[in-house]
């Protein structure tokens, strides 16, 4: 009877132990797992602090780009109907002509913390859903979107305005009048290339000002 006894309390004070043990586990793991979210929080806090600062960069760079597109559409055309005067024999001085279509630079996104994201795998890391769909919107098909028209701005009027340069440094002359029709060809499609350059730069910069905002929302949370 005494050994029962004795044995029954070595029992219930082994199972004691084992509870304590057990229970010290989970709360260790619960710890654990909640260090492991709060260091997910951070992170995902200061990816998105990141991406609000590139997001606003590039804001501010298709604000400036717009309405030097704009007038430079206008110039393009101002340029396609003077190759058409050129029929009649008008001509343009070459130092007139450059300030008519010397292009501005054509957009460039700033994708270093969204790349570092996708590089580093923690796209996932981002938990709203629509905001994560936002920004890989932004930069997998907004600014490719911006980027493949702004190489056929360049590579258009490259061409003509090295022509130019080549017919001005073949003659020695910075005032050369220089015949325009011979160059109609290769105009005439730049004009609607920039107004369609300018639309998508309006386009994006209203997907940009969205995710900016949904950014600032989260961020806030």
């Amino acid at each position: 009877m005494f050994q029962s006894s004795s044995f029954q309390k070595y029992a219930l004070y082994a199972l004691g132990e084992i509870l304590l043990v057990m229970i010290g586990i989970l709360l260790a793991l619960q710890v654990n797992n909640w260090n492991e979210k709060q260091k997910d929080i951070r992170a995902e806090r200061e990816y998105l602090n990141g991406i609000l600062e590139d997001l606003n960069t590039d804001l501010d760079f298709i604000n400036k780009l717009t309405p030097k597109y704009e007038k430079m559409g206008k110039a393009w055309m101002e340029f396609d109907s003077l190759c058409l005067v050129g029929a009649t024999s008008e001509k343009l001085t070459y130092n007139a002509l450059m300030k008519i279509i010397n292009s501005p630079k054509t957009f460039f996104a700033k994708p270093g913390i969204y790349k570092s994201l996708i590089s580093e795998g923690n796209i996932g890391i981002i938990r709203n859903r629509e905001l994560r769909n936002q920004i890989q919107s932004i930069y997998e098909i907004d600014y490719l979107r911006l980027e493949k028209m702004g190489d056929r701005v360049d590579r258009a009027s490259d061409m003509v305005i090295w022509e130019l340069r080549e017919f001005r440094i073949n003659l020695q002359d910075k005032e050369t009048n220089i015949p325009l029709l011979p160059y109609r060809a290769e105009v005439a499609e730049i004009p609607d290339i920039t107004k369609a350059y300018v639309y998508i730069l309006i386009d994006v910069k209203r997907n940009v000002e969205k995710c900016v905002e949904s950014l600032k929302a989260e961020i806030k949370e």
